[in-house]
């Protein structure tokens, strides 16, 4: 039985790839068949075309705009640590504004 998402992704890749063995494909075919969501999730994921639309949407990407949002992000965040350096009994308010940064994207 399959306990871990990143092992249906593993199976997935050898199967798009023509890489199963046979008990991996048998725990494959059986965890398609334990739900319909399973089921749905699966069709998504060796659905060539979609693959191949998203493939091109990555290509796609604006590098351009995106390195200028990051660079926007980072002059807000420059803006508040200057505020504390400069007001440091104002400083509980915006240390809590900096502290939104330091959490991932």
């Amino acid at each position: 039985m399959i306990e871990h998402h990143q092992e249906v992704s593993a199976l997935i890749l050898k199967h798009l790839r023509h890489e199963l063995t046979e008990e991996e494909n048998v725990t494959l075919t059986n965890w398609v068949s334990d739900s319909a969501i399973n089921f749905e999730f699966f069709m998504k994921c060796i659905d060539t075309e979609k693959l191949y639309d998203g493939l091109c949407q990555i290509h796609r990407v604006n590098k351009s705009r995106g390195w200028a949002q990051v660079q926007a992000r980072l002059a807000v965040m420059r803006a508040d640590v200057a505020s504390v350096v400069k007001h440091p009994d104002r400083s509980s308010s915006s240390v809590i504004r900096i502290t939104r940064y330091l959490q991932p994207l």
